[in-house]
C-alpha cells in the first residue's frame, strides 16, 4: 500500500513538473515573440537589399509582412537615421511598421543608402558624422533644451537614452561619388528664393538662403541623392504601386520618385519634409500628397517648411490633384516632436493618416 502511494505520489510529481517545464517553455517563446514584434502579433519577414552595388549606394530593406492581400507601405527615414523610428520606439511600444501591418498593409521600412551600418564599405573620400540628443533636442522638440522636456511632449523622453543609442553613423557627403571636401551648397542643391530644389539629377551648387525668424529656408535644404531616388524606385517595381511615408530630409527623395515614376506611388506622405516643392515645374500632379506637422514648430524654426508644404498643397490642389496638409496640433493633437511616428500617441497619428490613405 505504502509502496503504491509512493509510485502514485511519484506521478504526480512528475507531471507537475513536466507541466511547469512545459509552461515555463511556452512562456519563454511568447516573450521572445513579445520582444521580436513589439508586442504585436507583426514580425520581420525578410531584410533585402535593392539599388546599386557599390559603396553607399544600395538600401537595405526590411519586410514585415507578405500577405499577398495587403497594399505596400514604404516608409523612409530622414537623415542619418534608420530602421529604429519606424520598427521601435524607446519605451518598447510598437512602432508603425508593425501597426501598419497589423491593420493589413504590406510594411516596408527603407535604410537609404547613405546608412554606414547597412554599408560595410565606405569610400575614403567620404566624411561621416552622427546624430547626437544635443544636436537634435530643441531641434526636433522635445523640449526648449536638452534635459528639459516640454510638459504636454508626447515623445518618451524619460527612455530617450535608447533614441541616441540608436543613431547610427551616416556619410555626410552625397551618395554616389561626390567628394566630402565639397561645400554644404555643393551637397545640397541650390536654394532659389529659399525654394525646395527637387532636380537631383542636375543640380549646380548655390547658397542657401532662409526666411528671417522662419529657421532655414522657406524649402529647406536638399539631402535626397540619386542613390537613394535610383534605390527606391527599385524597390517600387518590386513591390508595386505603394504608400510612400517620407521623413524630414528624405522628403526630397520621394518629391523626386513621384515626378520620376508617379505610376509607382499612390499616396506620397511627407512627415515634417526639409522642404516642399514650389513651383510649377516642380509641383507633381498625378500622385495624391499628404503633409504630416507635428507641435511647436515656431519654437523649433520650421514655420517656413510648413508654409512651403502648404504652398505645395494648394497648387497640387489648383492644378486637379488631391493634398491635404495635416497639423496634427490644429486637430487637437498636440505635443508630437519631429518624431512623431515614435510618439506616446504614435498608433492614433498612424489612424489619421491610414484614414487619408482609406479615403
Amino acid at each position: 500500500m505504502k509502496e503504491s502511494y509512493i509510485h502514485r505520489l511519484k506521478d504526480e510529481s512528475t507531471k507537475i513538473v513536466l507541466a511547469a517545464f512545459f509552461l515555463t517553455a511556452m512562456s519563454v517563446a511568447a516573450f521572445t515573440a513579445f520582444q521580436t514584434s513589439g508586442g504585436s502579433g507583426s514580425e520581420l519577414q525578410e531584410v533585402f537589399y535593392t539599388g546599386g552595388e557599390g559603396p553607399q549606394e544600395r538600401a537595405e530593406i526590411y519586410q514585415y509582412s507578405n500577405s499577398e492581400e495587403g497594399e505596400p507601405v514604404v516608409m523612409v527615414p530622414g537623415l542619418g537615421l534608420d530602421e529604429y523610428i519606424y520598427t521601435d520606439t524607446p519605451d518598447g511600444r510598437d512602432g508603425w511598421a508593425q501597426i501598419f501591418d497589423e491593420n493589413g498593409y504590406n510594411s516596408y521600412v527603407y535604410n537609404p543608402p547613405n546608412i554606414v551600418d547597412s554599408n560595410e564599405t565606405v569610400n575614403d573620400s567620404m566624411s561621416t558624422s552622427q546624430w547626437s540628443l544635443g544636436r537634435a533636442w530643441s531641434k526636433w522638440g522635445f523640449g526648449p533644451q536638452q534635459g528639459e522636456a516640454y510638459e504636454d511632449s508626447k515623445y518618451p523622453v524619460a527612455q530617450i537614452q535608447d533614441l541616441e543609442n540608436n543613431f547610427p553613423q551616416y556619410t555626410s557627403g552625397m551618395s554616389g561619388g561626390s567628394k566630402s571636401g565639397s561645400s554644404q551648397a555643393d551637397r545640397t542643391g541650390s536654394q532659389r528664393g529659399g525654394q525646395f530644389d527637387g532636380n537631383l539629377s542636375d543640380q549646380k551648387g548655390g547658397q542657401q538662403s532662409s526666411r528671417s525668424g522662419q529657421g532655414s529656408a522657406q524649402g529647406g535644404s536638399r539631402f535626397g541623392s540619386q542613390a537613394s531616388t535610383e534605390a527606391l524606385i527599385d524597390l517600387l517595381e518590386r513591390t508595386g504601386p505603394a504608400t510612400v511615408i517620407v521623413h524630414s530630409a528624405e522628403g526630397a527623395t520621394g518629391f523626386e520618385v513621384a515626378r520620376q515614376r508617379p505610376d509607382l506611388i499612390e499616396t506620397l506622405v511627407a512627415v515634417e519634409p526639409v522642404g516642399c516643392p514650389e513651383t510649377q515645374s516642380q509641383v507633381f500632379n498625378d500622385t495624391e500628397f499628404v503633409a504630416v506637422y507635428g507641435d511647436y514648430v515656431q519654437d523649433r524654426g520650421q514655420t517656413g517648411r510648413k508654409q512651403a508644404c502648404e504652398t505645395t498643397v494648394e497648387m497640387v490642389n489648383q492644378n486637379g490633384g488631391t493634398a491635404e496638409m495635416v497639423s496634427l496640433p490644429d486637430m487637437g493633437v498636440k505635443g508630437n516632436s519631429h518624431l512623431l511616428m515614435q510618439g506616446e500617441n504614435n498608433e492614433e497619428i498612424g489612424e489619421i493618416i491610414m484614414d487619408r490613405l482609406e479615403g
